[in-house]
């Protein structure tokens, strides 16, 4: 199982840059790359902040693939 993180889709998407979005959520501009390069899995609480300012829920914001009963 592989859990995929869009953000970085839905940041471009709403026009924000990683500072801005960083700005928005509360959360470290370096934690913000962090999570989008793959270096660290964000929590669920992180990315309930993230969803807030991207406007979506916070599980929009991970793809889970290889487990074919989820």
């Amino acid at each position: 199982m592989a859990i995929i993180l869009n953000l970085t889709e839905k940041r471009e998407a709403k026009g924000f840059s990683q500072n801005a979005l960083a700005k928005a959520s509360g959360i470290p501009q370096p934690r913000v790359n962090q999570y989008e390069s793959g270096k660290i899995t964000p929590s669920i609480t992180a990315l309930y902040k993230l969803s807030i300012p991207l406007e979506c829920e916070w599980h929009e914001l991970i793809t889970v693939e290889g487990d074919e009963k989820m």
